[in-house]
């Protein structure tokens, strides 16, 4: 795949879904200093071998050990792949004291949520209603759901861990356009902008829009702002509104 990628435009990032005692760990070495790192870690851990893997150890490994080009820590994301499902590390029925649970997710990088009665819920008061934060990603995003993939769409200064950590971090650097209600009694054809960053401009949307995309302080979330404005929908976290609603009164 990567020697395909060398004539495009596109990067090939390496990734290993690890079978661990507390579910399955995804861990993702963007370029290609990262693929010889994700290659030493394969044999270091033995995640090549059949049944599960510690835990603690590939954690332990990323988090504090060297490989020949520098530190783990800087070359792979570890991500909790669907952590809210049967055997993962923070199912309902986990059967270690979920101080524990709270305590090894604070590892990670990421955990991938399934359901998304619970990702909203954890957005909401923190992992397990602890107040925990944790970046969280949607399972649809990531694995495949029936016949269809839906891309995530990751704005990337550079294709490196440390950004895509950075990522991972601000839960509101994307937007995700599902399929409309049958039912819905109005659609966003464009935006006009008077006056602001954007002024002059019209934002047109159209069906094949599956993401918006651009640099930092380019005027995204202005555009979000916007939307929800108009529809009378108000961020679903508390700092972020309290940034939109100032926003908006200047506006």
């Amino acid at each position: 795949m990567r020697e395909a990628a060398k004539e495009t435009s596109l990067e090939v990032v390496s990734g290993v879904e690890a079978d661990t005692d507390r579910g399955h760990l995804v861990l993702l070495a963007p370029g290609q200093r990262g693929d010889q790192a994700l290659q030493q870690l394969v044999a270091r851990a033995g995640l090549q071998s059949s049944g599960p893997r510690s835990f603690h150890e590939i954690v332990r490994i990323v988090r504090t050990e060297d490989w020949t080009g520098g530190r783990y820590r800087d070359a792979i994301v570890v991500i909790g792949a669907h952590v809210d499902q049967e055997g993962s590390l923070l199912q309902p029925h986990q059967t270690i004291p979920v101080e524990q649970q709270l305590d090894e997710a604070a590892q990670l990088d990421a955990v991938e949520i399934v359901s998304e009665e619970t990702r909203t819920h954890y957005i909401g008061s923190g992992l397990k209603n602890s107040g925990v934060r944790k970046a969280i990603i949607r399972a649809s995003d990531t694995h495949r759901a029936g016949d269809e993939l839906f891309p995530t769409w990751i704005y990337l200064p550079e294709l490196s861990a440390q950004s895509l950590r950075h990522a991972f971090c601000i839960p509101e650097a994307t937007v995700r356009f599902e399929a409309p209600d049958e039912n819905a009694r109005y659609t966003i054809d464009q935006i006009a902008f008077d006056g602001g960053l954007h002024s002059g401009h019209t934002f047109r949307f159209d069906p094949r829009s599956t993401a918006l995309i651009g640099p930092p302080s380019t005027g995204k979330s202005l555009v979000v702002d916007a939307l929800r404005f108009v529809f009378g929908l108000q961020a679903p976290i508390e700092e972020v509104r309290q940034v939109s609603e100032s926003r908006l009164s200047r506006s």
